[in-house]
């Protein structure tokens, strides 16, 4: 994994933008802490679907990185000052910038290939499931964490995004953890509206 992508996740400032009237923002404060309610800290397993493993360990590695955690737990989340917090911006926005952006690398989708679009917020899917992950919710009687089915719903919603935001990557077929997380990041850092 490349630091960089990390730094841009996890260390990308956010301000209260200037201006009149009740804006929008992140707070720049992030806690290195896990604010997971259950006791037993042991991590879930992610069954993947077919081939999609290589997205379910990126998606469990990015589940235990505290930091990124209580990032993603922030988004769309009412502040004590009445802000909402990184909120979202539209889908169709932000998969007509992934279109415009594939272009330019000289990338498109297949011709004669309808794209499969974008219908949900990247950065929402991974609240759900980052949510669910770490819940008191399907523990076995002991008090385990029981595996996610890959047909768990916010886990399929993830693989639907990744399917839309695969095709415009150059070099998709490779299928690996980087990649995924790479590709899936940004557009949880694009899909935010940072103003």
């Amino acid at each position: 994994m490349r630091g960089t992508l990390y730094e841009a996740i996890l260390h990308m400032p956010f301000r209260k933008p200037q201006g009149s009237g009740p804006r929008m923002y992140m707070p720049s404060a992030r806690s290195p802490s896990w604010p997971i309610a259950r006791t037993n800290r042991r991590s879930r397993e992610l069954s993947p679907r077919g081939n999609t493993c290589f997205g379910t360990s990126g998606l469990q590695a990015l589940l235990h990185l505290p930091r990124f955690f209580n990032r993603i737990l922030s988004h769309n989340t009412q502040q004590a000052d009445g802000t909402i917090g990184f909120p979202c911006r539209s889908t169709r926005m932000l998969q007509r910038e992934i279109q415009e952006m594939s272009m330019m690398t000289g990338w498109d989708t297949k011709p004669g290939v309808k794209p499969v679009p974008l219908r949900h917020c990247p950065a929402c899917a991974l609240k759900r499931v980052a949510q669910r992950y770490w819940s008191k919710v399907d523990l076995s009687a002991d008090g385990r964490p029981t595996a996610f089915c890959h047909s768990q719903v916010d886990l399929r919603r993830i693989e639907r995004i990744d399917m839309a935001l695969a095709q415009y990557t150059p070099g998709a077929a490779d299928e690996d953890q980087e990649e995924f997380q790479t590709r899936y990041l940004k557009a949880c850092r694009e899909s935010v509206d940072h103003t």
